[in-house]
């Protein structure tokens, strides 16, 4: 009996290993460089959203994922969360602010590169409402 639970316990810790560790050391480590370099070079910069004076400034694009998003609006507004990623070859861009009045808004943005715009969502935590919006480099 003893041997049946160290036999399922060792199940358990290889299912751990095969779904969530080697997929994250694979996402870290051996991510591809050309999606590093391809992010880094069309995200960063300022970019500024057709309907006002909304911007959001990149910097930073890192292989896990993580980048350094300054927005203001037309002043500088907290970014608590900041991040991009590859799905279906679509470069995509989340930033979720972090300040007064606007705790939990975001925005999903994808990268067009015929047009070189971001385009996507705003989620007005506030308000609960989604607005359809689009960003072009300054």
């Amino acid at each position: 009996m003893k041997n049946k639970k160290v036999n399922k316990k060792t199940r358990i810790i290889l299912v751990f290993f095969v779904v969530i560790i080697i997929p994250a050391i694979w996402f870290l480590f051996l991510k591809n460089d050309s999606d590093v370099d391809m992010a880094s070079e069309k995200l960063s910069g300022s970019w500024l959203r057709s309907d006002g004076t909304y911007s959001i400034s990149i910097s930073n694009v890192e292989p896990e994922g993580k980048l350094e998003a300054a927005y203001f609006n037309p002043n500088p507004i907290n970014v608590g969360r900041s991040e991009w990623g590859m799905q279906d070859k679509k470069l995509l861009l989340y930033v979720e602010m972090d300040d007064v009045n606007y705790k939990g808004s975001n925005y999903r943005l994808t990268y067009i590169e015929k047009s070189d715009q971001l385009v996507g969502y705003y989620f007005q935590a506030g308000t609960n409402q989604t607005y359809n919006v689009s960003f072009s480099k300054k």
